[in-house]
């Protein structure tokens, strides 16, 4: 894919867009997320590693946003683009169109049989079948997955698939799984996964970038931090159990944000630079 790097006098450094980044609109009306008012991009949602929670979707984020001054209203790009309407393979005879009041939903997810609790959430329903979807849900979940212990793929799947009354079993967790919401599955070895599960499996490719949390999927890591408690650059990075413990507070930085030196052993919480 096209994109852009920078190159500042000649040195590289690690800031880099998609080509149709480029050309993200200034401003955006009648957004489904947010109609009343018009959203402004914003290249930088605060200082440089600031983190927001996208009202859309209430995922952890960072980097290019859309906001509205006069509510503290944001959202990251992706969910400023949210289609008016999609076709899903979990409801394939009618088109789903997007809805921005989902708290007010009073029937389930069809893909995690969770409720719509989120006020200003979208969801993604046909309102003749009464079917309605999660934004996140019918969107970020990849339609197959690897499992290192089986050589097949695993695809996503919304109903029961084996002709059989025993009970579902997830192979990462083994707890029980309700055949009834959507899960990955694998036809030939009749083994089955739970969606919630399938970010902690190693993938081939993997989908999940910088951390195995999908809590952090849009998070943008690497950028450069400079402090005066410390001598050199920190980078801003997921903590793993090879970084051990913060040298601020003294806990463990495994799957947490985290500011590192590369030139050395000193590492902390993203939280405890301030």
């Amino acid at each position: 894919m096209t994109f852009y790097k920078c190159k500042f006098n000649g040195q590289e450094c690690k800031f880099v867009l998609h080509d149709r980044c480029t050309r993200l609109p200034a401003e955006l009306h009648n957004c489904i997320n947010h109609p009343q008012h018009t959203l402004l991009l914003l290249t930088k949602a605060g200082h440089e590693f600031s983190r927001f929670r996208c009202k859309a979707c209430y995922k952890l984020c960072n980097g290019f946003a859309y906001s509205c001054v006069k509510c503290s209203y944001i959202i990251q790009v992706r969910c400023a683009f949210i289609p008016k309407k999609i076709k899903h393979k979990s409801h394939p005879n009618h088109q789903l169109s997007s809805f921005a009041e989902a708290s007010t939903i009073k029937d389930c997810c069809r893909m995690c049989l969770s409720r719509f609790t989120a006020d200003n959430n979208i969801s993604f329903g046909c309102d003749g079948c009464e079917f309605h979807l999660h934004a996140r849900c019918a969107s970020l979940l990849p339609e197959t997955i690897r499992h290192r212990y089986d050589k097949h793929p695993l695809s996503l799947v919304y109903a029961p698939v084996e002709n059989h009354e025993g009970d579902y079993f997830c192979e990462v967790c083994e707890e029980e799984l309700n055949p009834n919401a959507c899960f990955y599955h694998c036809h030939i070895c009749a083994q089955s996964i739970h969606t919630t599960c399938a970010p902690l499996i190693p993938q081939s490719n993997p989908y999940i970038c910088g951390t195995s949390n999908v809590r952090y999927r849009n998070i943008k890591y690497g950028g450069i931090h400079k402090t005066e408690y410390h001598m050199h650059p920190l980078s801003f990075l997921p903590g793993t159990k090879r970084d051990g413990d913060c040298t601020k507070c003294g806990k463990t930085l495994n799957d947490r944000h985290i500011l590192k030196c590369l030139q050395c052993k000193f590492a902390i919480h993203y939280m405890c630079h301030n």
